[in-house]
């Protein structure tokens, strides 16, 4: 969602090709509605509705690559046939989203660690002291 959307709810953003609109992406995980025709236009601002069907395309898209999470942010974005030959703005997007998941995994495993050693320090070496 921060990719998509920088979390804003009524985020819109305009496909172009050649000058023309060729699709509208609305909401957090910025849906389309030649992805999801049968959506109303208000739909795709419902926040529930809009997660849920953002969460299990990923879902669908991480099952039909085997659990490759860059394949999957292929698929996402550009769609499963392109997943082979992704356009260059879609492995921009899967680097930029790959490279903010794993700073938030080194910063968690940071943290956890800091977590260990404090606990440690703290709660574990004075009973050991005093043995």
């Amino acid at each position: 969602m921060w990719h998509e959307s920088m979390f804003d709810p009524f985020s819109v953003n305009i496909n172009t090709r050649r000058g023309k609109i060729i699709s509208y992406d609305r909401g957090l995980f910025q849906l389309n509605s030649k992805s999801y025709p049968h959506f109303k236009a208000s739909d795709f601002f419902d926040l529930r509705l809009n997660v849920r069907t953002g969460i299990a395309h990923f879902r669908t898209a991480l099952t039909d690559n085997k659990g490759n999470i860059r394949k999957a942010l292929y698929a996402y974005n550009a769609g499963q046939s392109r997943v082979a030959h992704p356009p260059a703005s879609t492995v921009a997007y899967a680097k930029s989203i790959l490279n903010k998941y794993y700073s938030i995994q080194t910063r968690r495993e940071s943290y956890v660690a800091k977590y260990k050693e404090n606990t440690y320090t703290i709660l574990l070496k004075p009973l050991i002291d005093n043995n």
